[in-house]
């Protein structure tokens, strides 16, 4: 399989016989072998258009036709493992969170990679497969699992591995605020915050649509979202790093640096002065 993306594969062009596979390929999220595709296919419940259950052919074959569709990435430097093309995963993902129980989702994932959270939180993570870790987290945070045992989850991820990059990985690539909503706000302004203090110290650009969204959420939720957050968003505006709110176009008055300070800026709370330093003598 060669390495390729494309931006032309569209849900609704998949016929029926390939969306079983491709929805639990967009569940995987990262890239992975087509055992484990077929086994949470199975745990999933994905059938043929006949109604029969899949079997490995089934998933070869599916995996051979998006393959030729251009609807599948392989990984670089290693034969066999593949995933979706982001125009398909990251929406076909949201479907699966509209249309099925978490708990349904996160029963088959986590048993598909050996994930037991009911036996207790561990000090050192227990999954050594990056990429089922990437999974395992990015369902977390977007199905509903409290904020306390995500963090916990995180801090043992960071144990074992790199958690930075998994979570870069689970979180913010082929962003799609539309789930981003899901996560609980305490989580959520995290997430958002690590995007924007990490695009302030080196511009990236995978991580600007994750910026310029977070910009939207301000002018939305205003002073809901945290000061530290605000902070990170006008010290990116400032550098150049993020496109502009509206009204912070070029030309505007005062200039658009001074704008996105000025709505992004954390106000004081009112009926609070400041006081000046006193002088002395």
């Amino acid at each position: 399989m060669t390495t390729r993306t494309t931006d032309s594969v569209k849900p609704s062009a998949l016929p029926e016989e390939l969306l079983g596979v491709a929805r639990t390929m967009s569940l995987l999220w990262s890239f992975r072998p087509r055992t484990a595709i077929f086994n949470l296919a199975r745990l999933l419940g994905e059938r043929r258009g006949d109604g029969r259950a899949l079997t490995q052919e089934d998933v070869k074959s599916a995996t051979r036709l998006l393959d030729e569709r251009g609807a599948l990435v392989g990984m670089p430097h290693r034969d066999g493992y593949y995933r979706l093309a982001d125009d398909l995963r990251a929406p076909l993902y949201r479907e699966l969170l509209e249309t099925r129980r978490p708990e349904q989702l996160r029963e088959a994932l986590f048993q598909n990679d050996g994930y037991r959270p009911e036996r207790g939180q561990h000090y050192y993570w227990p999954i050594h497969d990056r990429a089922a870790t990437v999974g395992i987290l990015r369902l977390a945070l977007f199905s509903g699992v409290p904020a306390a045992e995500v963090k916990t989850m995180i801090s043992a991820i960071g144990r074992s591995l790199d958690a930075g990059g998994i979570l870069q990985e689970a979180v913010f690539e082929a962003f799609d605020g539309a789930i981003v909503e899901r996560v609980v706000p305490e989580l959520r302004w995290d997430l958002l915050f690590e995007a924007a203090t990490t695009s302030c110290l080196a511009w990236r650009a995978d991580l600007v649509p994750v910026c310029d969204w977070a910009i939207e959420r301000f002018e939305a939720e205003g002073e809901a979202m945290p000061a530290h957050l605000r902070l990170a968003l006008a010290e990116c505006c400032i550098a150049g790093r993020l496109s502009m709110p509206p009204g912070c176009s070029p030309g505007s008055t005062p200039g658009p640096p001074t704008r996105c300070v000025r709505r992004c800026w954390p106000r004081p709370a009112v009926g609070r002065t400041r006081r000046r330093p006193s002088r002395r003598h």
